[in-house]
């Protein structure tokens, strides 16, 4: 399954990505979601948002979101690390971070990268959808 988006969030993290996700929850409602389990959790019961629920990031959600990338099956990747916790050694994060660069998955990290990403490419949703629905002589 394709998704649009994929989100992750440490503990720490998962106000900032509430905040984020009711900011664009209009966007966001149209697209194909998915976030590692208790980031699903978050985000269904604080924004009413439904999404896909993977793995929980360190039982093997990371590792399913790195072949996610591998087989671009995913169009952006959100995940917000604690910087004080973050460990490259955690089971799945290198590799997701690999998958990521290899395949040219746009991936942010924090806040202000990932607005920059998600406005942009609903802006793209948006256009792509308006020019559907118009007449084939108008285009």
């Amino acid at each position: 399954m394709k998704y649009d988006i994929i989100f992750s969030a440490d503990a720490s993290k998962k106000e900032d990505l509430i905040k984020l996700v009711r900011k664009y929850r209009f966007g966001l409602s149209a697209l194909n979601i998915a976030a590692t389990e208790n980031t699903a959790l978050y985000i269904n019961l604080f924004t009413g948002l439904r999404i896909k629920s993977l793995a929980e990031g360190l039982t093997g959600g990371y590792e399913q979101i790195a072949r996610f990338a591998e087989q671009h099956e995913a169009a952006i990747l959100v995940l917000l690390f604690d910087p004080a916790l973050m460990r490259l050694d955690k089971p799945g994060v290198l590799a997701l971070l690999k998958s990521c660069f290899i395949n040219n998955i746009p991936l942010a990290n924090n806040i202000a990268t990932a607005e920059f990403i998600l406005e942009r490419y609903l802006d793209k949703q948006m256009v792509f959808e308006s020019r559907q629905h118009e007449p084939a002589s108008a285009r």
